[in-house]
C-alpha cells in the first residue's frame, strides 16, 4: 500500500490535519496514525488514510458520515441545511442533484437543480479487468453549475434524506470507472 504524506491543508470548507493518538491494547502501546476533519477548532470527524483515495476525496466522505450521524442525533434543523448540496449514491457512483434554497414546514427543503456538466480530470486507462483499469478514478474533479429545471420539494426523515440522497457541503459527482 502507498503512503501519502498528509499536510495540514482545507478542503470544503473544513481544515484537515493529522492527527497521533497513542493506543494501548493488551499491554503494548501502539501509535495510531488518522487524518482528523475541523469546523473551526472542533474536530468533527476522523479517518484512517487510504492510499487509493485522494484526501480530498476522504474528507468529503468523513464530513458526509459527520452530517448524517447529527442529523439522524437530531443536531441539524432544515434552516441549516440551505446552502447544502444534495447528491445522489448509486452505489459506486454519485450524481449531483441540486443545492438547497430554502425550506418548508419541520422536515421540508426546497432543491435547486444542479449537476457536473463537465468532468476536468484526465481519466488514466491501463489493460486489466475487463475492459481495462482506471488507475485514478478517485482523483476525478468536476466542474458544477446551476441548470435548467424547476426546483424540487423534499423531506427529511428521521434527519436524513431516504431513497440514497445524501447532504453535503459541496457538489460531489463520481463516475467509477472500474465497476
Amino acid at each position: 500500500m502507498n503512503e501519502q504524506t498528509i499536510t495540514p491543508g482545507t478542503h470544503v470548507g473544513h481544515n484537515y490535519a493529522p492527527i497521533q493518538n497513542e493506543v494501548t491494547c493488551m499491554g503494548r502501546t501502539f501509535t495510531e496514525h488518522k487524518i482528523g476533519v475541523f469546523n473551526d477548532d472542533t474536530l468533527i470527524a476522523d479517518f484512517y488514510n487510504r492510499s487509493d483515495q485522494t484526501i480530498e476525496t476522504q474528507v468529503e466522505w468523513a464530513v458526509e458520515e459527520h452530517i448524517t450521524k447529527s442529523m439522524r442525533d437530531g443536531e441539524f434543523d432544515n434552516e441549516s441545511l440551505v446552502g447544502m448540496f444534495v447528491c445522489k449514491l448509486l452505489w459506486s457512483d454519485v450524481n449531483c442533484v441540486g443545492k438547497v434554497v430554502g425550506t418548508f414546514g419541520k422536515t421540508g427543503i426546497i432543491v435547486e437543480p444542479w449537476d457536473g456538466v463537465e468532468q476536468t480530470t484526465k481519466m488514466e486507462f491501463i489493460p486489466g479487468g475487463f475492459a481495462g483499469h482506471c488507475p485514478n478514478n478517485w482523483a476525478q474533479k468536476w466542474r458544477f453549475e446551476k441548470v435548467e429545471g424547476d426546483n424540487m420539494r423534499m423531506r427529511l426523515g428521521k434527519g436524513f434524506l431516504k431513497n440514497g440522497y445524501r447532504l453535503d457541503f459541496a457538489p460531489r459527482k463520481h463516475y467509477d470507472f472500474n465497476f
